[in-house]
């Protein structure tokens, strides 16, 4: 059956660890908390009503990150995702453990007033960020390369287009190469039909 949960954590939740279909979590319009993705290999987690009606807000949450990703395969689309005191969605392939990074979907989103970065993600495979929009994030940036609309490290085969960035503290998009036993080089990255607005860099 399709049961119906009062929150997104709730749902993502109740979905079984290492499955190997694709769940889909449809998400009413309304405000919700943080979300932690950690029990998914693969998931699309899709608002009905886009971003404009369907709002992450981590204001006056201790999560330090709106939505963390720790999964397989996952995408994220149609949500405003606001106000946390790191990262809007973060998304990490740990290079010890954990499972690989990989078909990231971040389409039709909204990024506004997080402290960090708006996107912060590394250590992956085939991304494809398009028609989002940044905005006005990275004003409590902890380090130097935070302060962005998108911070991007490690990425094989990704692409990030169509999305607009206005009025990050520090970078539209900012491009960070880690080197080290398990890292990903960067090769294969397509950035264009990008557009900005007053951001610094």
């Amino acid at each position: 059956g399709n049961p119906d949960y009062s929150t997104i954590q709730a749902a993502v939740d109740a979905i079984e660890s290492g499955a190997e279909s694709t769940d889909t979590i449809y998400v009413q319009p309304g405000t919700y908390d943080p979300v932690n993705v950690d029990s998914a290999s693969e998931l699309n987690l899709v608002s009905i009503q886009g971003p404009e009606e369907t709002i992450i807000d981590a204001a006056g949450s201790s999560n330090a990150i709106a939505v963390q990703v720790n999964a397989g395969s996952v995408s994220i689309e149609g949500f405003t995702v606001e106000n946390a005191d790191g990262i809007g969605v973060g998304y990490w392939n740990d290079v010890n453990a954990g499972p690989d990074h990989e078909d990231l979907v971040v389409r039709n989103n909204i990024f506004v007033n997080n402290g960090a970065d708006g996107l912060a993600f590394g250590n992956t495979e085939n991304a494809t960020v398009t028609g989002n929009y940044f905005a006005r994030n990275g004003a409590s940036a902890p380090n130097p390369n935070n302060g962005n609309g998108i911070l991007m490290m490690s990425l094989q085969n990704s692409e990030v287009s169509e999305n607009t960035f206005v009025e990050n503290e520090d970078s539209g998009i900012y491009l960070d190469d880690l080197t080290g036993a398990g890292y990903l080089a960067n090769t294969g990255i397509t950035v264009e039909n990008n557009n900005f607005v007053d951001n610094p860099e």
